[in-house]
């Protein structure tokens, strides 16, 4: 196969990718299932080690803490 005819394949496969990934986008739909995040014991996270939000008593501020001390 020609230098010419694999870069005709394969700009043909990028713009058939690109045009397909047009159509597919927007069919996805969001999970609405996903659970909010608990708040955490303690300033590093939740002894379960799970994902938590962390708000500072000081300043108000709301950080994820992804509790991997705990794990």
């Amino acid at each position: 196969m020609s230098t010419t005819a694999v870069r005709f394949t394969l700009t043909t496969l990028s713009t058939l990718t690109v045009a397909l990934g047009v159509y597919v986008v927007p069919t996805t739909h969001p999970h609405v299932d996903a659970q909010p995040l608990s708040t955490c014991e303690y300033e590093d996270g939740n002894t379960d080690g799970m994902p938590c939000n962390w708000t500072d008593p000081d300043t108000g501020t709301a950080y994820l803490v992804d509790s991997s001390n705990y794990r």
